[in-house]
């Protein structure tokens, strides 16, 4: 079935979301993010945006919709997506993904588990719930606490935030098949989305770890997608044994080929990371991958997905 969508992102030279404060800083167009179009012409699409760019930023999803919807029925598309990234500094750029037709499994993804299983405990929950409470307020501020996970697990700058980690590495771990097993096989998608966040805190066999996660990079919610690609991000350097990191490489790759900003910016991280910490593994994303690479470094004009993308194509054509 075809599909259009919809959505407002925000995006840093960083690996995380964090929201624009309004009142702090002007919004205004600056480029178009366009990506899949290999029939259609990028000028072509950015006539079906009568935006000026420097111009300020307005909002218009119902316009983005109809526009999708639009250019979708002339290119004979098989999904759309349409939207606007935002960084701090308030440049906005218009992002148009395409799924032409003879590239329909881009945009195909397992069917939505329907099952209902108990995610943790009370008290996790609750220390969970309290973590991105405060990590939220802080975003609201402008503020970004500083992430490390040099301990096997995710920590903060923030002392409040230093204070739950702590309760966190300590309860989360006896419940890291049940996060697994949420993750996998349960029909929330927030629920799975808590345990993908979850898994940064079972410190427990990392590398096992990291490994049955990134099978589940074809999750249908790209909130799923984003957490399980966040956490291995911050631990795939753990991935010790070779077959269990070309299977990691392998669905980074179909991860970087999804229609989404943030499959994309993702998966180069974790790329980036890997080639860095295990350069033996060069010559097998090459192969596997090497013109994907290239053409999102060519095609992209956003700093955190070509910026990216062009650092990982120096490193493996040293």
């Amino acid at each position: 079935m075809k599909s259009v969508y919809v959505s407002l992102i925000f995006g840093t030279i960083f690996t995380f979301v964090v929201p624009v404060r309004a009142q702090d800083v002007q919004r205004k167009w600056v480029g178009y993010e366009i990506i899949g179009n290999h029939h259609a012409t990028r000028a072509d699409i950015i006539k079906s945006f009568p935006l000026i760019m420097g111009g300020k930023y307005e909002e218009n999803r119902e316009g983005w919709a109809t526009t999708c919807r639009q250019l979708q029925e002339k290119f004979v598309w098989e999904y759309a997506h349409c939207g606007a990234l935002t960084y701090l500094n308030g440049d906005t750029y218009v992002v148009v993904d395409a799924v032409e037709a003879d590239q329909a499994y881009r945009s195909q993804f397992r069917k939505i588990p329907a099952t209902s299983i108990p995610l943790v405990n009370a008290e996790v929950k609750s220390e969970f719930d309290s973590l991105y409470k405060k990590l939220w307020q802080l975003f609201a501020q402008g503020k970004m606490a500083i992430e490390t996970a040099s301990a096997g697990y995710l920590d903060y700058s923030d002392p409040e935030l230093h204070e739950t980690v702590l309760k966190l590495a300590k309860s989360v771990p006896p419940f890291r098949e049940n996060i697994l097993e949420v993750l996998a096989h349960d029909q929330d998608d927030q629920k799975r989305a808590d345990a993908a966040n979850l898994l940064n805190w079972t410190l427990n066999d990392l590398e096992e770890t990291v490994y049955r996660a990134s099978k589940l990079l074809d999750d249908p919610s790209d909130g799923v997608r984003n957490n399980i690609s966040r956490f291995t991000m911050h631990f795939v350097d753990r991935v010790k044994t070779p077959k269990y990191r070309h299977d990691v490489i392998n669905q980074m790759l179909v991860q970087l080929d999804r229609p989404s900003h943030g499959d994309r910016n993702k998966a180069l991280f974790n790329l980036l990371s890997i080639v860095q910490k295990f350069p033996e593994d060069m010559s097998y994303i090459k192969t596997k991958g090497l013109p994907l690479i290239q053409y999102i470094a060519a095609t992209s004009v956003v700093s955190n997905v070509q910026g990216i993308a062009v650092q990982l194509l120096e490193l493996l054509q040293k």
